[in-house]
């Protein structure tokens, strides 16, 4: 994959390489010495490199990171189509106080009409100890009523969100409402998730110690390959048998079990 890009150094680093090299070979008829022929033709081949590395990057289909990075996320975010599919799947956002504004911006001030799936992990009951997200965090330093606390948070700042968004919306494109479903899922993750429509999709690790934040990120740039169909499907799959969020109540969150088809209380 090829992306075009400007880096103004190396363009007119190449540049002036270019014009020595122009020059030494327009020396060699003058002063008929092959040696500037030569150096004039090694000075033009590396000046035509810096100018064509310059203004193109050669962005691999699929690669590793060795720590995942929110500034890439962020990135690709903002660059992304402005009607995208976005689908994330996490335990919690273990910076939902930056990923939430930082979407919100995007969709309140930079034209964004992002669509979301969002999965998150089923926080139990209060009282339990032997449930997913007590697994999840057996060996962290957090324990089990934060962990609940953090998912609650990121429900509520979504919500949020989604309010002051739709506020936003109804006086721009006229009653338009953000289309975010979130559910909450009881299965075994492999890694966060995040999918940005057909553009990238980037994969994380559940280390058992500790955040996905400290564990490698895999880059994917291509909807095609079998390895992104993979993790998709995954994506599916859970979003398939998770629970739907309803609704966010005097605080309270409620959420619709598809298999008891009733409303419970978080």
């Amino acid at each position: 994959m090829i992306k075009v890009r400007i880096i103004t150094i190396l363009i007119t680093l190449g540049g002036i390489i270019i014009s020595l090299g122009g020059g030494l070979l327009a020396m060699e008829s003058v002063f008929e010495f092959q040696g500037f022929g030569l150096l004039g033709s090694f000075l033009l081949g590396m000046g035509v490199i810096l100018v064509l590395v310059g203004c193109f990057e050669v962005i691999p289909k699929c690669k590793i990171i060795s720590e995942w990075d929110n500034n890439l996320l962020e990135r690709t975010l903002k660059f992304a189509p402005q009607k995208s599919k976005i689908r994330i799947l996490q335990t919690w956002f273990p910076d939902y106080q930056r990923l939430c504004p930082f979407l919100e911006r995007l969709l309140i001030d930079n034209g964004k009409q992002f669509s979301f799936e969002i999965l998150l992990m089923d926080p139990g009951e209060a009282d339990s100890n032997d449930d997913l997200l007590a697994a999840r965090i057996l060996h962290r330093l957090e324990d089990r009523r934060h962990a609940r606390e953090q998912i609650h948070a990121t429900i509520k700042r979504l919500l949020g969100m989604k309010q002051r968004v739709d506020d936003n919306w109804g006086k721009r494109y006229k009653g338009t409402k953000l289309d975010i479903d979130i559910r909450l899922y009881k299965f075994m993750p492999f890694g966060p998730i995040y999918q940005i429509g057909e553009k990238c999709l980037f994969v994380g690790f559940y280390p058992n110690y500790d955040s996905s934040v400290i564990a490698p990120m895999l880059v994917i740039r291509d909807a095609n390959l079998k390895i992104w169909i993979r993790f998709e499907d995954n994506f599916k799959t859970g979003w398939k048998y998770a629970m739907k969020v309803n609704e966010l109540k005097n605080g309270k969150i409620f959420y619709d079990n598809n298999h008891k088809n009733q409303i419970n209380e978080i």
